[in-house]
């Protein structure tokens, strides 16, 4: 059985039921796209066309007997990946992504980790793996960055040598946000992003976010006094945007949504380390609790601008494709339902509400903690996305005129 479905433009197909129904998992067609089967004139939407078929078996493996939380949060992914725009998670493919953590690995794996981007590494599309990965490398980072860290403020500390002292602030502003960062290079499966482009978006691309932030807060002044620091959602999240797209205007062949993924988190470790920096110096300037400052900066990194730049440049990507940007593609629904959402995280994180009855500090803590999982079930739905975005690739080029 073959459909026809709209660009808004022209019919593309004749296409198989089965391709039709990849297409709307990647997102290429949204369920009020209009589909028609082959044959006919009679044109619905594809939620009217394909009601009680699925293309994936939604979340899965929670009997009637699980845990209360597993059914909550069972429900909180659903209402996530609904508001998004996103396709449940499938099954349980997503534990993949800690299902090897501290198995152990050789020297020559991790620096093959590194070698990612160039000619000779970057896998042909039929060779690219689309299970879900299993990322260990940000694991050991985060192990050797925190030990530096620790190991600088003993040595401050032990010595009383304040020279010492922004080697600490550079490792404690970096150690989370660098680690958390390669979590999102070892998810790039198709690895054709370069770590040389990867540190350009970190060091660059985190400066020039900072730099259009300031500018907006600049042009938002009067908003900031009605809102205060929950402006920051909005401007900040626009300005993490520009600057990925500053910095990667010009990159050919990596217009893949977890390349999106990747640039966002990359471009968001370097505007929270900086600014993790700048945090630790004011505080230490005017006698404040620097150390403190800097833990809890380093426990809150992994929940913040990593996850939500990752998660409006990966959207942008996904639906950008190998077209130019254009300020009008941030308004278009798939996009724009995503970054409404990080905005919204983000407001949040920063406004003075915590979770009733807790108290102030474990209200302020639990709502971290919520606005986190909410981000990264996020994070993991747009990752299927990407992966899912790969495997019809690949269907696609393996049967360029099945129909």
């Amino acid at each position: 059985m073959n459909w026809y479905y709209s660009d808004g433009q022209k019919a593309v197909g004749p296409l198989a039921e089965a391709t039709i129904m990849e297409l709307r998992v990647c997102g290429v067609i949204e369920p009020t796209t209009p589909v028609a089967m082959a044959g006919t004139e009679e044109w619905k939407t594809y939620e009217d066309a394909f009601k009680g078929k699925v293309a994936a078996a939604p979340v899965s493996g929670n009997p009637p007997s699980s845990s209360f939380a597993a059914s909550t949060l069972s429900k909180v992914a659903s209402g996530i990946s609904s508001a998004a725009g996103l396709e449940k998670l499938e099954g349980d493919g997503a534990k993949g992504l800690v299902g090897s953590l501290f198995r152990k690995r050789t020297m020559e794996e991790l620096e093959e980790s590194f070698a990612i981007g160039t000619g000779a590494t970057t896998p042909k599309l039929d060779q690219v793996p689309t299970s879900w990965p299993a990322p260990w490398v940000f694991v050991r980072l985060l192990l050797y960055t925190t030990i530096a860290t620790i190991g600088f403020f003993w040595a401050i500390n032990r010595f009383e040598n304040i020279k010492l002292y922004p080697g600490w602030l550079f490792m404690g502003a970096f150690a989370v946000p660098f680690s958390v960062m390669f979590f999102f290079v070892e998810v790039n499966v198709l690895k054709n992003i370069s770590f040389y482009r990867v540190l350009k978006l970190l060091f660059l691309g985190g400066l020039i976010s900072l730099i259009f932030a300031l500018f907006l807060f600049e042009f938002t002044s009067v908003a900031h006094g009605w809102f205060g620091a929950m402006i920051a959602g909005p401007v900040e999240e626009l300005a993490k945007i520009f600057a990925v797209v500053f910095v990667a205007r010009h990159w050919e062949k990596m217009n893949w949504t977890l390349n999106g993924i990747l640039m966002g988190a990359a471009v968001g470790a370097g505007f929270a380390a900086f600014e993790t920096a700048g945090y630790i110096l004011e505080h230490a300037f005017y006698g404040g609790n620097d150390a403190g400052v800097m833990i809890l900066r380093a426990f809150t990194a992994p929940f913040t601008h990593i996850i939500w730049t990752a998660a409006t440049v990966g959207a942008l990507w996904r639906n950008k494709g190998e077209e130019k940007f254009s300020f009008g593609m941030l308004t278009k629904w798939p996009v724009l339902r995503v970054m409404l959402l990080v905005i919204g995280l983000h407001a949040v994180w920063n406004s003075p509400l915590v979770v009733p009855f807790f108290g102030d500090f474990l209200g302020m803590i639990l709502k971290f903690l919520i606005l986190g999982i909410i981000g990264w079930i996020l994070i993991l739905l747009l990752i299927q996305s990407g992966l899912n975005q790969v495997k019809l690739a690949q269907k696609q080029e393996s049967n360029p005129t099945e129909s």
